[in-house]
């Protein structure tokens, strides 16, 4: 469990935030980051480039840039329709260090400078290619009509979740030419998006829409099951993955949910670390002092198994053998969490005497000094993470 997790950004829906990558850099063995255009800018306004280069060569962050994209081709047939075909595109010209070089050049406006930034950044860079079968099962996924209209529920619905529509409303048509495909359907584009809010244009939803929805989750699913990882993506391609791939998606959502629970839960506030960084309070030097005493603590959620629970898991580890395991209910159990940080900050400031003045037998006082002396996992939550997430007054 949490071995490796990709960030996929997809546009304003779902971008990259340095407080995001931060928080899958301390709970996951590997984190690797899907690049847009800005994706180095981002990391360098934030980060400043000898930290980069510190969270690429020694953080466990890789970068990928995609060497080709998975598109779709529009043409005209005579009679003015349009015709839609799912391809792979590539430009010999835009190879990654051109794609770095635009990127850090955006945010430097400085030539030479970006030139000396890149071949620093470069050897921690990779390349990541769609094979050429990607566009054939992406045409299979849209041949299936199950799956497609599905796709085209949970695309309307992201947009407007007040539109209620079952598969049984759609009717359409895929017809299939030597170009692609011709679309045809009974669904009121128009009025449909005239319903979405915040939508000027008026074309977030259109056929286009619908397959490169689907041209996109089957490119980043091949990616990932490249790489062996999780996902972290936008709300909409998170829902069109758990239509076409379940049992993965529930392996995706399990661990994000549990993260979350467990931000909430032990840190009294759920995703506590992103946002402390987003907020300027801390900064990535201020995360590396958590990270370099972090590496137990990956190592102990790695080792959980899948069907089990972190806090479930937290909890049976640091109160195993204590007296807290030996308390008759299990709601008192749970109020165990509130009270850690206080019995530890005693035992670290004033030593076993003064635990023995809380009430506590002599034998209860030396099990809590054999956790204090041995690695727990709340020994890091509560000495690192906790005081790291505690904003400035």
């Amino acid at each position: 469990m949490f071995k490796n997790i990709c960030i996929s950004p997809s546009g304003s829906a779902f971008p990259t935030d340095i407080g995001l990558i931060a928080e899958n850099l301390l709970y996951y063995q590997n984190v690797n980051l899907f690049a847009v255009p800005d994706t180095i800018s981002l990391l360098l306004n934030n980060c400043g480039v000898e930290t980069l280069i510190e969270l690429l060569s020694n953080r466990n962050l890789r970068i990928y840039f995609r060497g080709n994209y998975l598109a779709l081709a529009t043409y005209k047939d005579n009679n003015g329709n349009s015709v839609l075909n799912p391809t792979i595109i590539s430009s010999p010209n835009l190879t990654t260090e051109e794609m770095i070089f635009r990127d850090v050049f955006r945010s430097t406006g400085r030539r030479g400078y970006s030139k000396r930034i890149i071949q620093k950044i470069l050897p921690y860079v990779y390349s990541i290619n769609y094979q050429n079968e990607i566009s054939d099962l992406a045409k299979l996924d849209i041949d299936n009509e199950t799956y497609f209209k599905q796709s085209i529920i949970a695309t309307i619905q992201h947009y407007n979740p007040s539109i209620s529509i079952k598969a049984e409303d759609i009717e359409y048509e895929l017809i299939k030419t030597e170009k692609g495909y011709l679309f045809n359907s009974n669904l009121n584009f128009e009025e449909i998006n005239r319903a979405i809010p915040n939508n000027p244009s008026n074309n977030i939803i259109n056929p286009n829409s619908f397959l490169l929805n689907i041209l996109e989750i089957r490119g980043t699913m091949h990616i990932v099951s490249e790489l062996g990882s999780e996902i972290a993506t936008s709300a909409l391609n998170t829902e069109l993955m758990k239509i076409k791939f379940h049992d993965i998606y529930q392996r995706t959502a399990k661990g994000a949910s549990e993260l979350f629970q467990f931000n909430d839960f032990v840190l009294n506030n759920g995703h506590a670390i992103r946002e402390v960084i987003n907020s300027g309070d801390k900064n990535f030097e201020d995360f590396f002092k958590i990270l370099d005493k972090a590496d137990k603590f990956r190592n102990w959620l790695d080792k959980i198994d899948e069907d089990k629970s972190i806090i479930k898991e937290y909890y049976e580890n640091v109160t195993s053998e204590t007296w807290i395991d030996k308390l008759p209910s299990k709601g008192i159990r749970w109020s165990f969490f509130t009270g850690l940080g206080f019995a530890f900050d005693v035992l670290f400031a004033e030593g076993i005497g003064t635990a023995l003045g809380l009430g506590l037998s002599l034998g209860d006082a030396f099990l809590l000094d054999k956790i204090v002396k041995g690695w727990r996992p709340n020994v890091f939550v509560n000495n690192e993470l906790k005081r790291f997430v505690k904003l400035k007054e």
